[in-house]
């Protein structure tokens, strides 16, 4: 019996393998590259997920400035609404994980982002915790981080030789009714979405040569990142229908991401359904690295729908989804991905921390 099943497991393992390899092959300069440069999207897209969120205290200045000075393609952010109106960075329901708000606030950790003014967020630190957490990774220049305002995330992209772009999430969209309004309306005031810009008109400024899907010797110098210069300097990004419905509405030449997981698979009917709710609101798919499967990918590149995966941190799990098909991955290590998939010559991480001041 131990044999049979032995046997079974290979001929399970090669026969998917075998599809694997079949899709590669016929797709390797397919659909997805040719979906991804009709909306200006850099292929393979590598979105620093909150920004290098591994090394550094997530959706905090070091963990997106360290993006920024390797080399990311867009830092990514979800974005709350306080209950005084502002918009801030900040990915979890509740503040228990990665702050002290069970100290500075006691009793009041479980609550949400819009049950606080934005001058009670100030009180929190949200780096200790990932000091405490990664003993490995600790930094003195950790204690005491601050929460981000949008604005100050547009500050940092804005701030280096690099010119990544903004892929934004409405987190928990439900709970902050007009929250798409207004990051759009703040995004057009700092002129990251202009008003009737095509696709077509602008030209992406990527200097990138070097074929992600081709293995090669050597390491490449560094190329300037350019996103912020092309069509697709910001993507937004939703769980929510609704959400998406609403930034087609509101910026409808602007890039729309519709995220999705096993469960809203299940919920919504299957894959073919996710796919349709995306072509629906003319977005793209961001589903989990557990729904990859080249066939699934196959099928979202024939109804013209891109698909970015999260979040790819091993770099096993990253040359598996190059090998499956994906268009681009969501990463808390910027600098695993762009060595993977760009060959990219790394600097050593100390050196990088030194750049940004931490």
């Amino acid at each position: 019996m131990r044999r049979m099943l032995i046997v079974l497991a290979a001929i399970i393992v090669l026969s998917a393998s075998g599809i694997a390899a079949a899709y590669f092959l016929l797709n390797r300069k397919g659909e997805g590259r040719r979906i991804a440069e009709k909306k200006g999207i850099p292929y393979l897209a590598i979105m620093a997920h909150r920004g290098v969120s591994d090394l550094a205290p997530e959706a905090t200045d070091p963990a997106y400035r360290l993006a920024l000075e390797m080399g990311a393609d867009y830092l990514e952010a979800d974005i709350q609404r306080t209950a005084d109106g502002v918009l801030v960075c900040f990915h979890d329901d509740t503040l228990d994980r990665n702050t002290d708000a069970a100290q500075v606030f006691p009793g009041r950790e479980m609550d949400s982002i819009d049950k606080f003014t934005y001058a009670e967020l100030m009180m929190l630190d949200i780096g200790t915790w990932f000091n405490e957490k990664n003993p490995d990774r600790a930094r003195e220049t950790f204690h005491e981080l601050k929460i981000l305002t949008l604005e100050e995330l547009i500050d940092i992209a804005e701030s280096h030789d690099n010119r990544p772009g903004l892929y934004l999430e409405t987190k928990s969209a439900l709970r902050y009714p007009g929250i798409e309004k207004e990051i759009i309306d703040l995004l057009k005031s700092r002129g990251w979405i202009e008003d009737g810009a095509s696709m077509e008109s602008i030209e992406v400024g990527n200097d990138i040569d070097v074929d992600p899907l081709e293995d090669g010797d050597g390491e490449v110098e560094p190329a300037p990142v350019r996103i912020a210069d092309g069509p697709a300097r910001v993507i937004l990004q939703s769980f929510e229908d609704e959400s998406i419905r609403i930034m087609k509405d509101l910026a409808p030449n602007v890039p729309r991401i519709y995220l999705v997981d096993e469960e809203l698979e299940e919920k919504k009917g299957g894959w073919n359904e996710l796919i349709a709710i995306a072509k629906k609101y003319d977005a793209d798919l961001g589903p989990s690295g557990y729904q990859a499967w080249p066939w699934r990918t196959g099928e979202a590149h024939r109804n013209g729908v891109l698909v970015h995966h999260y979040t790819l941190n091993k770099p096993w799990q990253m040359r598996l989804l190059r090998f499956f098909g994906t268009d681009g991955i969501f990463t808390n290590r910027t600098d695993l991905a762009l060595k993977l998939y760009r060959r990219q010559k790394m600097q050593p991480l100390e050196e990088y921390f030194k750049r940004i001041g931490y």
